[in-house]
């Protein structure tokens, strides 16, 4: 029972730092890309344009209105604002996960 308890411990410890890692870890912006020849699990963050769509994979730039870098994502976008996780690579943003930001407004009654 102790063992199963140290396991357990050890495993939720590891996430703990896994997730505490990632949230403070800073998001880059296109324009730090263009600076880099190639990079692996990157976070950007940035607004859409140019969006397409091609056999469930969608094509489109993210831009921080300075400078813009071509991405490349299988799933689907709902928003104007995201942060992107993935790789860069020959000029190209491969998107692995994606959150859209919410611009949402709340009215109050």
């Amino acid at each position: 029972m102790r063992r199963v308890a140290l396991i357990l411990l050890i495993a939720f410890a590891g996430f703990a730092v896994f997730t505490l890692y990632h949230s403070v870890s800073s998001t880059l912006t296109p324009s730090d890309l263009l600076n880099m020849a190639k990079a692996e699990n990157l976070v950007v963050s940035g607004r859409v344009e140019n969006l397409t769509k091609e056999d469930g994979i969608v094509y489109f730039y993210i831009t921080d209105e300075k400078s813009k870098i071509r991405a490349v994502y299988r799933g689907e976008i709902a928003g104007e604002e995201v942060i992107a996780t993935g790789d860069w690579n020959n000029g190209t943003f491969y998107v692995k996960e994606l959150l859209s930001k919410c611009h949402t407004e709340y009215k109050g009654g």
